[in-house]
């Protein structure tokens, strides 16, 4: 298949779980508002910013080292950076995990504190095994990520309309479905791995993890701050305004999230194309440019 096909087909896809993305926010955003209530709603989303932001302890790993690394490399290379990246993210995922737990257990109450472990069990696993998705990105095989995305995004819906239809109101329970769809997002990121590659990455070496590390530790600083900032204004509402403020507010841009998701999009299909496989310094800042102006537009 050629580069100019395997790119248009990354473009779809991602377009489609782009558009199933802001449905699902939507239809989600829409059920637990009409269950939970306004302030429960609020502190629901609440805890779901924290974790983006303690979430991103986890990234000492990021995608801008790897997927440039498995753009070129072979099978035995493969083998040792997925297992590298994999050990690494891991270690940080059980870090930023107890960091949040932490930070919840001395900054709010009881009630809040006893739905953060549920709903903060994605930070465990969400990043470490995301692995794949950089070597999908690497490939230009995105499709099977994003697939696999819309399949489980529309089986949580479900969930959440039936448990809705039942009338639940146990705020645990809607956490649980959000466990659910990490683990199975997990897993079936793992078994397209095996599928393609026809082995795991359950293989590192020391050397090459000092070496990941030492390259990721530049990018992670920064990768931290824009996590904060993206996150900071609802964390700042919960203690700044009363809990229905919290919960219009938090409704409001969670919607707005998904509207802005399209240019992260263009950068994750074009640039292993576009960027990664090139070593002409001119060559790269011309297509970072052509890229930048499709994201601005």
């Amino acid at each position: 298949m050629s580069n100019k096909i395997k790119f248009i087909k990354n473009i779809f896809w991602l377009l489609f779980e782009h558009g199933i993305r802001i449905g699902g926010s939507i239809v989600t955003a829409s059920i637990l508002a009409r269950v939970l209530g306004v302030e429960k709603y609020g502190i629901f989303q609440y805890l779901l910013g924290l974790i983006v932001i303690f979430k991103s302890l986890s990234y000492v790993n990021p995608a801008e080292i790897m997927v440039p690394r498995l753009t070129n490399a072979d099978a035995m290379q493969r083998r040792y950076l997925m297992g590298g990246g994999f050990f690494i993210r891991t270690f940080f995922c059980i870090v930023a995990y107890i960091a949040f737990l932490a930070f919840v257990y001395f900054g709010d109450d009881v009630k809040v504190f006893n739905l953060a472990p549920i709903l903060g069990f994605c930070i465990l696993i969400d990043e470490a095994f995301g692995i794949v998705t950089a070597f999908l990105q690497s490939q230009t095989m995105i499709k099977y990520r994003s697939a696999l995305y819309i399949c489980f995004t529309i089986i949580k819906i479900t969930i959440l309309a039936l448990l809705f239809w039942l009338e639940a109101t146990n705020i645990y329970l809607y956490a649980l479905v959000y466990i659910l769809e990490s683990i199975c997002m997990a897993l079936g990121l793992l078994w397209i791995y095996k599928f393609l590659n026809k082995e795991l990455f359950f293989t590192f070496d020391f050397n090459k993890i000092s070496s990941l590390l030492k390259d990721g530790l530049p990018f992670f600083l920064g990768i931290c701050f824009m996590c904060i900032f993206l996150r900071a204004d609802i964390v700042a509402t919960r203690y700044l305004s009363d809990g229905t403020t919290l919960g219009l507010y938090a409704s409001a841009i969670q919607l707005f999230g998904s509207e802005t998701a399209i240019a992260p999009i263009i950068a994750v299909s074009f640039a292993p194309l576009f960027v990664y496989k090139f070593d002409e310094l001119y060559t790269i800042k011309k297509n970072i440019w052509l890229l930048a102006c499709g994201m601005i537009t």
